[in-house]
């Protein structure tokens, strides 16, 4: 039910959502620099991205809830003021 509520607030521009559950729209929000501040939360991330990639307006990623996050990308290419907070265990 909360999948269809968040969908329905902007269907056809998924970087206003406040979730993304779908990898269609992961995959377009980071590729296509879409992501806004609404974003709070990517579900069942296995992989974020393959090989080095540049996000000049990425500015933080909390992979602290991440269970199902297998690989982590490279990072290297990532602004300055980029944060990443994230939780080993």
């Amino acid at each position: 039910m909360g999948r269809n509520i968040v969908s329905q607030e902007y269907p056809n521009d998924p970087g206003k959502h406040s979730r993304l559950w779908r990898y269609e729209d992961i995959d377009k929000v980071l590729r296509k620099n879409k992501g806004t501040e609404a974003i709070q939360a990517m579900s069942r991330i296995e992989q974020l991205w393959i090989g080095i990639k540049k996000f000049d307006k990425l500015k933080f990623i909390d992979l602290t809830a991440s269970l199902f996050l297998i690989i982590t990308p490279d990072f290297t290419e990532l602004n300055g003021i980029f944060r990443l907070v994230c939780l080993a265990f």
